[in-house]
């Protein structure tokens, strides 16, 4: 009776094991990226043939008639420190719309951890990142843009070396990259298509809208629609209420 019982209980875990694993472990399908309308301009998918491969590509769940098809595990994808590098043409609000769906699909994926970083630094990119656009703390949005906001030059030599460590562990790359980052205050990583060319620095980019910029400038627009609307609307009452005083005394109006 006991081997039964411990036969069950081994068959129980067994069974909650592999339970655990399947869900654990589920394909992520490209394709479900909500790039709204920038799809044409991202990388994250191709038209003729199967997406990057920035984590093995799996296509067992592929129709044989759909070139474009390919998966990615999410034990590979939702590591990855730079995986929405293909999204990152799309404006600021694809791109949170983007990463919405990426925390719903890796919820426990990795994380910027200013706090960690030297405190001549901790404070100031943890408000300027957010101040850019990068409104979660998920490195997707840090790593890509490639920037310390200038936030280094409050340090010196000692936690320069520290925070060259901190870049390397919170964005994956190289030393050398790291320490060029930590001199001029830019860097980028590699991209998505990842040939095995080593990452260069690059000059500052163009930079994009911030948030609240963009924020501002749809408010003034609808404001500006609003106010075109209630002038017309006033003229057109108005237009309508000098035609009926010129009307004669005893006409009547409709």
């Amino acid at each position: 009776m006991a081997n039964y019982k411990a036969q069950m209980i081994y068959s129980s875990l067994i069974v909650a094991l592999l339970f655990y694993l399947c869900a654990a472990d589920q394909l992520i399908n490209p394709k479900d990226i909500p790039l709204g309308i920038c799809s044409p301009v991202s990388s994250c998918w191709h038209y003729e043939s199967p997406p990057d491969e920035i984590c093995p590509v799996d296509l067992s769940k592929c129709p044989n008639d759909d070139p474009s098809c390919g998966m990615y595990h999410s034990d590979c994808y939702c590591k990855l420190k730079t995986g929405l590098s293909c999204a990152w043409v799309c404006g600021w609000w694809e791109w949170m719309q983007i990463e919405d769906w990426f925390f719903k699909q890796c919820p426990d994926a990795p994380t910027v951890e200013f706090s960690k970083a030297p405190t001549c630094v901790a404070t100031c990119l943890a408000e300027k990142s957010i101040d850019y656009g990068c409104l979660t703390k998920n490195t997707n949005c840090f790593c890509i843009h490639g920037s310390l906001f200038d936030c280094q030059q409050w340090c010196g030599d000692q936690d320069k070396q520290k925070l060259k460590g901190w870049l390397m562990d919170t964005c994956g790359i190289d030393e050398s990259l790291a320490a060029a980052g930590v001199e001029s205050g830019d860097f980028t990583v590699a991209s998505s298509a990842n040939t095995g060319r080593e990452a260069i620095l690059t000059s500052r980019r163009r930079r994009k809208l911030r948030w609240y910029e963009i924020m501002v400038i749809a408010l003034l627009s609808i404001s500006f629609v609003a106010a075109v609307a209630l002038w017309g609307w006033v003229r057109w009452t108005n237009a309508g209420g000098k035609i009926r005083t010129a009307l004669p005394r005893d006409v009547k109006v409709q």
